[in-house]
């Protein structure tokens, strides 16, 4: 039975001075009434302490005594002993040392196991992160240039309106003035919602993000792949704090980004694992029970339920997505449209 006494110290510009006592019960051998001598169990503290020059260390020790011997850690000392407090206090220090080292070697050992495992699971949770936050910053990049060249389509659009309008002014029907207007309009409203939204900057900032928890999931995965180092709970909380700071840093990706990092996995070859499995216990000489097929076409009904489920959910996210980032493409198509009776009107 071990126990452990904390003594504080109470200097606090002087040099340093840790004690730890440690009370181990140790086997005394007393004689009883009849002569024979039994094992007697008492109290022996062992005081294992460093100390460093100071001009009240001895002032120090005698109060270490005196707490012990008031809280019965410690029997009061002969008076020809209290001389020698110190080689008192001091006695069998190695023996403490030994048992004090022994339970965190093994507290250490599943500590390191454990956070091992803890940095396994950061190391995939911050990959799959990394490859959706990649996914969102070319979705970003890729929204962006789409506003672009929608804002450089219907600038075309109203400039080739405008002379195809000075060249004639019923080009465009009765109300080509009209329609001149919207024109003006409708590019001064993307360029304003491309200024506003900014999907340029949001691009580079998710850019940066998933680089930072790139380093982060390199740096987990080789510390978990170490074996000649110990790993902590604080090295483990340490990484997990940084992930988590370096999401707090920019938006968060959408389902879709998410979606489009998980492969898609090929259609399992039809099998009738059932007729094989009849066939090979009939060539062991085993007889098989008659089995009923509800319970294995509802299994495999509710399996293929939930699998349409989702592949629902998978393409309807990156379909919204798509779509989304497709629309400010269709407007390529107005300058085109616009121009058509400009040359037609232009050929000789």
């Amino acid at each position: 039975m071990v126990r452990e006494l904390n003594a504080d110290s109470a200097a606090t510009s002087a040099p340093s001075w840790d004690s730890q006592c440690v009370a181990a019960r140790r086997p005394r051998r007393s004689t009883t009434a009849a002569g024979n001598k039994r094992p007697q169990v008492t109290e022996t503290c062992v005081c294992q302490y460093l100390v460093e020059p100071s001009p009240n260390y001895r002032t120090r020790l005698a109060t270490l005594y005196t707490s012990l011997v008031r809280g019965g850690s410690l029997a009061p000392l002969h008076p020809s002993h209290r001389r020698r407090k110190s080689v008192v206090l001091t006695r069998n220090v190695v023996p403490a040392v030994s048992v004090k080292s022994r339970r965190p070697q093994q507290r250490s050992a599943d500590s390191d196991q454990n956070t091992r495992a803890q940095l396994k699971l950061l190391e995939t949770r911050s990959y799959k992160t990394y490859l959706a936050r990649q996914s969102a910053c070319v979705r970003l990049g890729r929204r962006a240039r789409g506003w672009n060249w929608a804002l450089v389509a219907f600038s075309t659009a109203t400039t080739i309106a405008a002379v195809g309008m000075l060249t004639e002014p019923l080009m465009y029907g009765p109300n080509g003035s009209t329609l001149l207007v919207c024109l003006s309009v409708v590019s001064l409203v993307i360029s304003l919602a491309a200024t506003n939204m900014d999907y340029s900057g949001r691009s580079r900032d998710m850019f940066l993000n998933y680089r930072k928890i790139q380093r982060i999931s390199i740096e987990v995965e080789e510390l978990a792949n170490r074996k000649d180092t110990i790993i902590t709970v604080a090295m483990s909380r340490d990484f997990s704090n940084r992930y988590q700071s370096v999401l707090d840093e920019t938006e968060n990706h959408t389902s879709g980004d998410y979606f489009r990092t998980i492969p898609q996995k090929p259609k399992p070859k039809k099998e009738n694992k059932t007729a094989k499995l009849n066939q090979e216990n009939v060539q062991c000489g085993k007889t098989l029970p008659a089995r009923s097929s509800t319970d294995a076409d509802e299994f495999s009904e509710k399996h293929a339920n939930n699998h349409k489920i989702g592949t629902f959910v998978r393409l309807r996210s990156i379909w919204m997505d798509s779509a989304i980032t497709a629309i400010p493409y269709l407007s390529l198509v107005v300058p085109v449209g616009l121009f058509i009776p400009l040359g037609i009107s232009l050929t000789p």
